[in-house]
């Protein structure tokens, strides 16, 4: 009985006699040859022997080929990555990998015997330079492990690759590998974190409120992002009801009349689809002019008010907006983006993941942090050509291209948020590969041949992968699933929050950012809670853009018109017609068909069955207008005019009001209260009574004010005012004081009739009109001018002289 060691070259394989033997000792000692050689330039395969003659010797040769076919893990593992050798976080993730890595290795009781490499290739810029950098990967380098992109848009050069090199992958940002259409070709793909995730973690925080449908606007750069939404629709009850990926490279050079121009036909597009709900990303948007146009011309739409809500992730708030919210000349719209809803992965993990969930014991992030710290100072020089990277970036010559950022700069992992999680990332690749190569003797996975094909199943590594329980300074971390393009995507689960962005002068999104949900990363359920204390967040609590209290609907409740219902039981909100004789009452909220015939408006309203059996959106029950009501709910098509005595200045009321006691109005249908007024034979008192006329002496209309009656032919009317004004000549008016009073005249000649009140004939005056006026003589029985009948005297003198 020999015991089991985990440096043995040849591992003990278990046999159906229910005891093992290690094939490759047994015959290192029989022959002095080693039990397990190299294949094909590749370690893994068993073959080359030293003949003996004995049968049990060519027996046991024949067992030692298969059990160390299986057995015999390689000496290397290498897997490759790319990555922009310009770009400050890829060159502080590669930092963390290779430090990682460094530990595995000197970790003996991980891979034994086996070391495991990274190739670091730059980001190719053209498909040949791409498919050049694959080959040296897979046929030069080997690689038969992981392999990362840090574009998404070379992601369908590399599929093709990926299928017919059987190879494994593992990204530690997925981009947008879950939307691209070649995703089925990445059968064994894996990512840690990226746009699937993020896509997925925002879906379902909506889903947790009942939004289903959405508009989605996105820069070219980013549209495999904006395609992650169409996987969602066609993977999940969740519906795009826009779409439009803008170009930035045109964004970036049009002119101030034609950004406004481009921006406001994108609006429109959106306002056009009836949806609510607009995820957009400014992204690596330059030009300001087309970002301000866009957000005004989606103010003046309305977009922008109660009702509707805009998200995004927090690139577009922390690096796209706040570079120019905050300026003086566009603060107009910093009101409007309150409550602007931004997904983010934070960089603290809630409250509620207790110790064995946040932190595994023994795995302390502050010991990781200085760990790292420590081992960047000591791995990374700026003295060194390469910089003291590893991998391909051995051949990283910095005296040759000085400008490279990876030449520049110290790598500075305290900015990588997902450090711990890329960290243990390295080490859970390496705890699946033990049980790969060392526990189950799986050598075989990793057989690369001559033309880059591994001849292994591509498949063992993720399937192992996915059953070793992730552990170490991220915390527990189950690998999620996120519907891709094909297929599944296995995603490390993780914590995303949607914060809410609360624009202030003078400070950041993380400063302004108030946490409204989160999904747990243990399980992927959307949890309502304040994190940081536990309290309960529901949705009601929430505050959305424009000042509403409540989460917008995912659909305008009229966007079907007359004619037809919106389809509820669909995400997309579909418009299904209505059967012939019934239409959709707009404006009641019910959606539903309802019959003509039957139905009533509202009381105050009347009903057009005309505009009701037409297509649009227009309310077939309309307002009572002006000088009419409806008292209660009706199907009329018209509405009562005001009876006499009542009038109505509003529409859409259900009665008309009452003029005051003892008044009337001229016609039905009165609009004002200045059309009440006394009835005939009355008129309108100083105290805003009606007084009764007598109609033998004066003529009253009815109208409002006193001013309006008039005498009849031979009586002049006194106004009440004039008889109490305390004339001795005035009569006694007793009780009636505040009436007018008619009074006879010495003549009709003299009152000749319809005068208002105190008006006499020309030229008379007094109470009964009996006196003249200054400059009138009484000639006849009537007052005449003086000058008239002066001259009546001097043609009768002179007639008098002459005839004398």
């Amino acid at each position: 009985q020999v015991s089991r060691s985990l440096s043995d070259p040849c591992l003990w394989v278990p046999q159906a006699a229910g005891f093992r033997l290690c094939w490759g000792r047994f015959l290192e000692r029989m022959s002095g040859n080693p039990g397990c050689m190299l294949a094909t330039g590749f370690p893994g395969r068993c073959h080359g022997h030293r003949a003996g003659g004995a049968p049990l010797i060519f027996m046991l040769f024949l067992l030692q080929s298969v059990c160390c076919a299986v057995a015999v893990p390689p000496p290397g593992i290498v897997g490759a990555s790319f990555f922009s050798p310009n770009v400050p976080t890829t060159i502080n993730q590669v930092a963390v990998v290779e430090i990682a890595m460094d530990d595995v290795n000197a970790d003996p009781s991980l891979l034994p015997g086996v070391t495991l490499d990274l190739s670091w290739l730059q980001e190719p810029p053209t498909r040949n330079a791409l498919v050049r950098m694959l080959d040296t990967a897979h046929v030069k380098q080997r690689d038969c492990l992981t392999f990362g992109i840090a574009d998404a848009r070379r992601a369908d050069y590399l599929a093709p690759v990926v299928s017919n090199r059987n190879s494994n992958h593992l990204f530690f940002f997925d981009f947008g590998m879950s939307a691209g259409v070649k995703y089925p070709e990445y059968a064994s793909t894996m990512g840690l974190f990226g746009w699937g995730s993020i896509v997925a973690r925002y879906l379902d925080m909506m889903a947790s409120m009942e939004i289903k449908r959405f508009a989605v606007v996105m820069p070219k750069s980013f549209e495999a992002m904006g395609q992650t939404f169409l996987v969602a629709e066609r993977t999940r009850d969740m519906a795009v009801a826009y779409y439009h990926v803008f170009d930035e490279a045109v964004t970036g050079s049009v002119s101030h009349d034609n950004a406004v121009a481009y921006a406001a036909q994108v609006v429109k597009e959106i306002v056009n689809s009836k949806t609510t709900v607009i995820f957009f990303c400014f992204c690596l948007t330059v030009n300001t002019e087309f970002k301000v146009a866009f957000l005004r011309s989606a103010r003046d739409a309305g977009l922008m008010g109660k009702g509707y809500q805009w998200f995004s992730h927090y690139q577009t708030v922390s690096k796209f907006m706040e570079t120019f919210m905050y300026l003086p000349e566009y603060a107009d719209l910093l009101p409007l983006l309150a409550h602007f809803k931004v997904v983010h992965q934070p960089a603290l993990e809630p409250a509620d993941y207790n110790a064995t969930q946040a932190e595994v014991p023994g795995f302390s992030r502050t010991d990781l942090d200085a760990h790292l710290k420590s081992a960047v100072a000591a791995k990374f020089s700026k003295a060194l050509p390469n910089r003291g990277f590893t991998g391909m970036f051995k051949s990283l010559n910095c005296t040759a291209t000085p400008t490279l950022k990876v030449c520049t700069m110290t790598p500075d992992i305290t900015k990588e948020i997902m450090r711990t999680v890329m960290y243990d990332a390295v080490f859970n690749v390496a705890r699946a590969l033990h049980q790969l190569l060392i526990v189950d003797g799986q050598g075989d996975f990793c057989n690369v041949d001559s033309e880059g094909v591994r001849s292994g199943p591509s498949q063992l590594f993720r399937e192992k992968l996915m059953q070793t329980p992730w552990s170490g300074y991220s915390g527990v971390r189950p690998w999620l699933d996120v519907p891709a393009a094909g297929g599944t995507l296995s995603s490390l689960g993780a914590t995303f929050q949607l914060a809410d962005w609360v624009p202030r002068a003078n400070t950041t999104y993380s400063k302004a950012k108030t946490i409204d949900m989160y999904a747990n990363r243990l399980t992927g359920e959307v949890i309502h809670r304040d994190w940081a204390t536990g309290i309960p967040k529901p949705v009601e609590d929430l505050r959305w853009m424009g000042g509403a209290t409540t989460p917008p609907l995912d659909y305008i409740p009229e966007m079907c018109g007359k004619t037809a219902y919106i389809d509820m039981t669909s995400a997309a909100k579909r418009c299904l017609p209505c059967p012939e004789g019934t239409f959709n009452h707009p404006a009641d909220m019910l959606n539903e068909c309802i019959e003509i015939a039957t139905f009533k408006c509202a009381a105050g309203e009347f009903f057009e069955k005309v505009a009701a059996a037409g297509s649009g959106t227009a309310n077939p029950c309309k307002p009572c207008r002006p000088g009419s009501h409806q008292q209660k709910a009706s199907g009329s098509e018209d509405c009562e005019l005001c009876p006499l005595g009542r009038y109505q200045p509003h529409t859409g009321q259900s009665e008309c009001l009452p003029c005051n006691d003892g008044f009337t109005t001229p016609t039905l249908g009165s609009t004002e209260v200045s059309q009440c007024h006394c009835p005939e034979n009355h008129l309108l008192l100083e105290d805003l009574t009606c007084g009764a006329c007598d109609p033998k002496t004066t003529l009253c209309p009815g109208l409002m004010a006193e001013s309006n009656i008039t005498s009849l032919p031979g009586f002049v009317v006194i106004s009440g005012k004039s008889l109490a004004g305390g004339s001795t000549h005035a009569p006694d008016v007793g009780p009636f004081e505040n009436v007018p009073r008619a009074f006879a005249c010495i003549s009709q000649a003299e009152c000749e009739g319809e005068r208002l009140p105190g008006q006499c004939t020309a030229g008379h005056a007094g109470v009964a009109c009996g006196a003249c006026e200054e400059g009138f003589s009484r000639s006849e029985g009537r007052c005449r001018s003086c000058s008239a009948a002066d001259g009546s005297r001097i043609v009768g003198t002179v007639f008098f002289f002459l005839g004398y």
